[in-house]
C-alpha cells in the first residue's frame, strides 16, 4: 500500500485565470506554430540587400579612387612627353631691369643632355632626356605698350615663370610695369605660377638668408602658397625644369574647355583667282579640348575665321630614342 502513489487534487479554491481571447486574429503563439522558424520573404529580401549594398559601396569606393587616380593620371601625360605637347611656358619679368634671356640660358645650359631648339616664331624648345620632358618656352616683350602682347601670351601657356632680382629694394621688388602687368594677368587669371629670383648670388652671404625672406614676405601677400626658388646656377635651372614638370595646374576654364594654340610658323598662301584673298597656315602644338574643323577659330586682333581642314604634320621636336 506504500508504494502507491496519489495524484493531488485541487481544491474548490484553486485559482482559474481566463485564458487570453485574440479576437479575430490569430495569436503570436499559433502564428509561429504554423511557420515553424520560416522568415517572411520581406525579410529576408531586406538582410540580403544590406549585405549585397555593403560590398556595392566598397567596390563602388575603390572604382571611384581608381578613375581619379587614372585621371589625375592621364591629365600629367597629356603635356610633355614625347606623344604630346610640350609644356608651354611663359617667362614673364616683374621688372623691366630683368632681362628673360638670361634666365632662358640658364634653363638651357643646366644638363648637357639637354637638346635645344629654335623656331622661326621665337620659341625655345628644351628636350630633357633625365625627365623624359619636353619643355618650350616664350619670353613676351617687355615695357610700357606690351601689356597686351603678355596676356596673349598668357591666355595659351601652362605655367608662368614671374622673374624678380635680389639687386632691388625690397620695395621696389615689381615696378611700375611689373605691378601693373601682373594686375592684369590676375584679372584674366594668371596659368601655374613660379616663383624665380634671380642675383642672389651677388649678394653677400651673410645676407642672402634675409633678402630670399624678404623677398618671400613680400610676394606672399600675392601669392600665400608659392614658394620663391633662386634661379642662378645649372642645378637651379634643374629644379625649375623638375618643378614645371611634376607640379599641379592650376586649372582655368576658358582656356581648359576651348582649343588653343601658340603658333610656331605661319605662311599664307594667296588665292590664285583672287589675290586679295587666301588661306592662313598656322602650325604649332594643339592645347586644350580637341579641335574640330568645323568650327569657327579667332585669330587675336583679326577676328573668327572658318577652317577648310585640319593636317597633322610630323613633329620635327621630338625626343630621339637612343
Amino acid at each position: 500500500m506504500g508504494l502507491d502513489r496519489v495524484a493531488h487534487r485541487a481544491g474548490v479554491l484553486k485559482q482559474r485565470n481566463k485564458a487570453h481571447k485574440t479576437g479575430r486574429h490569430r495569436s503570436k503563439g499559433v502564428i509561429e506554430n504554423e511557420q515553424k522558424g520560416k522568415v517572411s520573404v520581406k525579410t529576408m529580401t531586406k538582410r540580403h540587400k544590406q549585405l549585397v549594398r555593403k560590398d556595392q559601396r566598397r567596390n563602388q569606393a575603390n572604382q571611384i579612387r581608381k578613375n581619379k587616380r587614372e585621371k589625375v593620371l592621364a591629365k600629367k601625360r597629356s603635356l610633355g612627353l614625347n606623344d604630346t605637347a610640350p609644356f608651354l611656358v611663359c617667362i614673364l619679368p616683374l621688372n623691366e631691369q630683368i632681362d628673360p634671356r638670361s634666365a632662358l640660358a640658364i634653363l638651357e645650359n643646366c644638363d648637357p643632355t639637354v637638346t635645344v631648339a629654335h623656331s622661326l616664331s621665337g620659341v625655345t624648345h628644351l628636350t630633357v632626356p633625365r625627365f623624359k620632358q619636353r619643355f618650350s618656352f616664350i619670353t613676351p616683350p617687355v615695357g610700357r605698350g606690351n601689356e597686351f602682347t603678355a596676356l596673349d601670351c598668357l591666355k595659351v601657356c601652362d605655367t608662368t615663370m614671374l622673374l624678380m632680382t635680389a639687386n632691388s629694394n625690397e620695395d621696389e621688388i615689381f615696378d611700375r610695369w611689373g605691378k601693373r602687368v601682373l594686375n592684369m594677368a590676375t584679372a584674366q587669371g594668371i596659368p601655374t605660377p613660379i616663383l624665380s629670383l634671380m642675383d642672389l648670388e651677388s649678394i653677400a652671404p651673410k645676407r642672402k638668408q634675409q633678402v630670399k625672406m624678404n623677398v618671400q614676405k613680400f610676394i606672399s601677400k600675392l601669392f600665400p602658397e608659392e614658394k620663391v626658388m633662386c634661379l642662378d646656377t645649372n642645378g637651379d635651372g634643374l629644379n625649375h625644369l623638375r618643378r614645371i614638370g611634376g607640379q599641379k595646374k592650376n586649372i582655368l576654364h576658358n582656356k581648359t574647355n576651348r582649343p588653343h594654340m601658340y603658333a610656331e610658323s605661319v605662311n599664307f598662301v594667296v588665292n590664285p583667282t583672287d589675290e586679295s584673298f587666301g588661306t592662313l597656315e598656322v602650325t604649332g602644338f594643339l592645347r586644350g579640348v580637341p579641335l574640330n574643323v568645323n568650327n569657327l577659330i579667332h585669330i587675336p586682333g583679326l577676328g573668327d575665321f572658318q577652317m577648310s581642314r585640319i593636317d597633322a604634320p610630323t613633329d620635327i621636336y621630338k625626343m630621339v630614342k637612343e
